[in-house]
C-alpha cells in the first residue's frame, strides 16, 4: 500500500473536535510562574523563544499604521515564515524579506503582487492576464514554483500555466513574509523559487472596532470601498470584512489598453477564543474575480498538412492568427480551523493543528481565428502545377476547472535542553480536480488551381465539430519534515533540517482520446543546513545550503491545455520532478542608523520543467530540460537621520540564468529575465503632534532590459525602463485615526512592459486612500 493510502484525512477532521475538547477540558485553573518564564537558547545575543506564533498568525493589533516618529529601519522585525516559529530577520539564515503595516499603509496598491515588487529578487508579472490577476517571480522563478500561502495554509493550483494568484484584499492584510530561494524542508513542492505567506489581520484591541476606507486608482478609474468590524472581549477574537472592486480598461502612457478590466470581490470571517496557554479558532474568507484578457494577432509563415479528397497536400504559406481570451470566473472559498497549545511540557513547548479546506472554480474561454492562404504542389496533372488554398477557422473553447482541497498541518516545537529548539510536524494535502473543455470549431477550405482563367471555380469544402472532454484527476501528498535550530557557542547558531515526500498523482477519468488514464507516485528527501554567526557586534554573518524539490502538476502531467496560443500544449506523463541545490552567504548590519543586507546566491537545477515547440505545428509540450543555473546578489541598504528624520535608501538585484535544454535546443543565456532591478529613494517621516503626522516618500524604479529566446529562429526583447514616483500621506485626528494616503506612479507617463509581461503597465497614475478607524 502507498503511504498516502495509510493516512486519509477525515479520521485527522474527526480527531480535531476531539483534541480540542479534551485539551481544554484538561486545561490547569491555576499556573506556576516558573512553568510560564520564557524558553530561549542560553545566548546574549539570542532573542527569548517561546515558539508563540506560527506562520498562519497574526497578532491582536488595531488596524492603525505604526508609530511614524519611529522613523529609523529596523532588521530587528520579527519573522514567522523561515523558521515556522519566531524569529528576527536579524537572526535568520536564509533570504527574507518583510512587507509590515507601515509599508502597506504608505504605499497603497491595486494589488498584493504589487506590494512585493521592490522586494530586491521579487518581480511581478501579469501572467497574460491584464487584469488584477498578478503573478509573482522570485529569483527569476515562475509563479509556478513560488508557494503561496494565506495564514500558512497553501493555495494549490493543478491546473495553472504558471502558479497560483494571491486571491485576498490588501488592506485585510496584516503583514507579507518573502522567503527568498528554497523552502521545499520547511514548506515543501512549490517552494523551490520561494515562499510568499499573506498573514491577514485578525482581532482588536477593544471589544468593538472598526475601519472605513475607500481606494481610487486613476489608472483602472475604479474604486475599492472596504469596511471591517474587528474586537476582542472576555478572551474572544473576532473579525469580519469586506470589498469590491470594479476596475475599468488600464490606461497606458499613450491611452487606454483594450481588455484589460477587471471586477473583484472579497470578504472573510474570522473568530478565536484564547486562554493563558492555547487558542482555538476557526474562519471563513471568500475571493471572486472576472478579469478580462487582451486578444493577440500574429501572423507567420508556417506549413501544414491538408487533406481534402486528393490525398494530402504540405502547403506553406502566411497564417493570421486571432486570440481572443477571457476569464469570467476565478473564485476561491476556504474554510479553517486551528487549535494551538503552550507548554504542555518542559520540553514540548508548542503543539498546532490546523485542517482547512478551499474550493476553487475557475472558466476560461478562448476564441481562436485561422486565416490561412497558400500554394501547393499539385498531385493531379499536369505536371508541376500549382493550387491555390484558403482557409478560414475559428474555434471556441470553454474550459471549467474546479479543485476541491483538504488540507492539515501539524507543527511541534521541542526545546530539548538549553541549546536545540526543535520543531516537527507533518503536512498533508490532497487535490481534486474535475476539469471539461468544450470546444467548437468551423473550418472552411476552398482550393482551385493556380489558373488566370476565370471560369475556373473555387471548390469549398467546410466541416464543423464539436467535442466535450472531461478529466477528473487527484495529486495527494504526504510529508514530515524536522528541522533543530542549535546554539553551538554563544556565537554560532547552526539550523539544520530534513522533509521526506510522499506523492501520489493520477488521472483517474477522460474521455479525451489522446490521453490515458495513469498513475504516478514518487518519493523524496530534501535536506538543508544554515548557519549564522553574531560574533561581531550589530553583525550577522550567514551561509546556507538548502535543496529543492518540486513534483509536476495534473496539468503538466495528464491534461496540458489549449489556452494562451493557438495550438495546444501537451502533457507529458514521463516528467520527472526537478530537483535544485542552492547556496547563499550573506550579510547584514543594523545599528546607528545604518541598515544592511547583502547576499549572494547559486542555484543548480535538474530536470528543469520548460516548454518545447513542436515542429511545423502551433504546439508545444512540457518537457524536461538538462539543468537550468542560477546565480546573483542583491542589496539592500539605508542610513536615518535621525535629527531630520530623513532616510536616503536603495535596494536591488542582479541575477543572471541560463538554460540546457540538451536535445531541445541547446544553452541559451536569453531566459526573459533582466540582469538589474532596484529602488532608490528618499523617506521623510515626522510627528507634528499626538494628533498629526505625515510621511513622504520620493523614489524611482528600474529594471534593465530582458530579452527571451523562444525559438532557433525567434527572440523577444522587453526594453529596459525607469519610473520616478512619489508616494505622501497623513495621520490625524484625536487619535490620528482617520488616515489620507496619496501614492503618485510613474510621474513622467513613461511607456514600458515589465519582463515577462504581455501587457504594458500604467502610464501616469494616482491611487488615493481615504479612511477611519474607530
Amino acid at each position: 500500500m502507498h503511504p498516502l493510502h495509510a493516512y486519509p484525512l477525515k479520521p485527522f477532521l474527526l480527531a480535531f473536535p476531539v483534541t480540542v475538547l479534551l485539551t481544554v477540558a484538561g486545561m490547569p485553573t491555576e499556573t506556576n510562574a516558573a512553568e510560564d518564564a520564557p524558553v530561549k537558547l542560553e545566548s546574549a545575543e539570542t532573542k527569548p523563544r517561546q515558539g508563540q506564533t506560527t506562520p498562519g498568525e497574526a497578532s491582536a493589533q488595531p488596524d492603525t499604521a505604526p508609530d511614524p516618529e519611529k522613523t529609523t529601519e529596523t532588521l530587528r522585525e520579527v519573522s514567522i515564515t523561515a523558521t515556522r516559529t519566531e524569529r528576527e530577520i536579524f537572526d535568520v539564515p536564509s533570504s527574507i524579506a518583510v512587507i509590515g503595516p507601515k509599508q502597506l499603509a504608505h504605499e497603497p496598491q491595486a494589488t498584493i503582487a504589487e506590494q512585493l515588487r521592490d522586494i530586491p529578487g521579487v518581480q511581478v508579472n501579469d501572467g497574460g492576464i491584464g487584469g488584477g490577476a498578478k503573478r509573482v517571480s522570485i529569483r527569476g522563478e515562475s509563479g509556478s514554483r513560488v508557494l503561496v500561502l494565506i495564514d500558512g495554509m497553501k493555495i494549490s493550483e493543478q491546473k495553472s500555466m504558471d502558479g497560483s494568484m494571491i486571491m485576498i484584499d490588501p488592506l485585510n492584510i496584516e503583514r507579507i513574509e518573502v522567503i527568498k530561494g528554497p523552502a521545499s524542508v520547511l514548506y515543501g513542492s512549490e517552494a523551490i523559487g520561494g515562499v510568499v505567506n499573506v498573514i491577514t489581520k485578525k482581532g482588536g484591541t477593544r471589544p468593538v472596532q472598526g475601519t472605513l476606507a475607500t481606494t481610487y486608482n486613476s489608472a483602472t478609474n475604479s474604486l475599492t470601498p472596504y469596511a471591517s468590524l474587528y474586537g476582542s472581549y472576555n478572551g474572544f477574537s473576532y473579525r469580519v470584512s469586506g470589498d469590491y472592486t470594479d476596475a475599468d480598461d488600464k490606461r497606458g502612457a499613450d491611452g487606454k489598453l483594450p481588455n484589460t478590466g477587471y471586477m473583484e470581490k472579497n470578504w472573510s470571517a474570522y473568530l478565536d477564543y484564547a486562554w493563558e496557554k492555547g487558542r482555538v479558532g476557526a474562519g471563513y474568507d471568500h475571493y471572486w474575480s472576472s478579469n478580462s484578457i487582451p486578444g493577440v494577432v500574429t501572423t507567420e509563415t508556417t506549413t501544414n498538412t491538408i487533406t481534402a479528397g486528393m490525398g494530402s497536400l504540405n502547403v506553406t504559406g502566411p497564417a493570421t492568427v486571432g486570440i481572443d481570451l477571457d476569464l469570467p470566473k476565478w473564485k476561491r472559498d476556504r474554510v479553517y480551523a486551528f487549535a494551538e497549545f503552550d507548554e504542555i511540557s518542559e520540553a514540548l513547548k508548542k503543539i498546532k493543528l490546523t485542517p482547512f479546506m478551499q474550493w476553487t472554480h475557475k472558466d476560461f474561454t478562448n476564441t481562436i481565428s485561422l486565416d490561412y492562404d497558400a500554394g501547393a504542389p499539385s498531385p493531379m496533372p499536369p505536371p508541376g502545377g500549382r493550387f491555390l488554398f484558403e482557409q478560414t477557422m475559428e474555434q471556441d473553447i470553454w474550459t471549467r476547472n474546479k479543485q476541491t482541497s483538504h488540507g492539515l498541518n501539524l507543527q511541534t516545537d521541542w526545546m530539548l535542553g538549553a541549546s536545540h529548539y526543535v520543531i516537527a510536524g507533518m503536512d498533508y494535502l490532497y487535490d481534486d480536480l474535475d476539469a471539461s473543455t468544450e470546444t467548437t470549431m468551423d473550418m472552411l477550405l476552398r482550393m482551385r488551381p493556380n489558373s488566370n482563367n476565370p471560369f475556373i471555380p473555387w471548390v469549398e469544402v467546410p466541416a464543423q465539430t464539436y467535442t466535450n472532454y472531461i478529466y477528473k484527476g487527484s495529486q495527494k501528498t504526504l510529508a514530515a519534515y524536522v528541522q533543530d535550530e542549535w546554539l553551538i557557542t554563544p556565537d554560532w547558531t547552526a539550523t539544520i533540517g530534513l522533509r521526506a515526500t510522499w506523492i501520489d498523482s493520477k488521472l483517474s477519468d477522460t474521455n479525451d482520446p489522446a490521453l490515458d488514464e495513469r498513475s504516478t507516485t514518487d518519493s523524496h528527501v530534501v535536506g538543508s543546513a544554515g548557519l549564522v554567526y553574531s560574533g561581531f557586534e550589530d553583525w550577522r554573518l550567514r551561509g546556507t545550503y538548502s535543496q529543492g524539490y518540486r513534483y509536476p502538476s495534473l496539468n503538466q502531467l495528464y491534461i496540458g491545455t489549449s489556452h494562451g496560443n493557438s495550438g495546444y500544449n501537451y502533457p507529458d506523463p514521463n516528467l520527472q520532478p526537478e530537483k535544485s541545490n542552492n547556496f547563499e552567504l550573506g550579510a547584514r548590519y543594523d545599528a546607528n542608523g545604518f541598515v544592511g543586507d547583502f547576499g549572494v546566491f547559486y542555484s543548480m537545477a535538474d530536470d528543469y520543467i520548460a516548454m518545447k515547440s513542436l515542429p511545423n505545428t502551433f504546439d508545444n509540450q512540457f518537457t524536461n530540460m538538462d539543468s537550468a543555473i542560477t546565480y546573483g546578489a542583491e542589496l539592500i541598504l539605508s542610513y536615518t537621520f535621525e535629527p531630520w528624520e530623513l532616510t536616503p535608501y536603495v535596494s536591488g538585484a542582479y541575477l543572471h540564468r541560463r538554460y540546457d535544454q540538451g536535445e531541445n535546443g541547446g544553452k541559451t543565456s536569453d531566459t526573459g529575465d533582466p540582469h538589474w532591478t532596484g529602488r532608490a529613494g528618499l523617506k521623510y517621516e515626522h510627528r507634528y503632534s499626538s494628533r498629526f503626522s505625515v510621511y513622504a516618500d520620493a523614489f524611482g524604479r528600474f529594471s534593465s532590459r530582458a530579452k527571451e529566446k523562444i525559438d532557433d529562429d525567434t527572440t523577444d526583447y522587453q526594453a529596459g525602463w525607469g519610473t520616478a514616483n512619489l508616494a505622501l500621506g497623513a495621520r490625524f485626528g484625536e487619535e490620528r485615526n482617520v488616515f489620507v494616503d496619496l501614492g503618485l506612479n510613474n510621474l513622467f507617463d513613461k511607456r514600458y512592459t515589465p519582463a515577462k509581461s504581455s501587457v504594458e503597465d500604467a502610464g501616469f497614475n494616482a491611487v488615493v486612500r481615504v479612511g477611519m478607524e474607530f
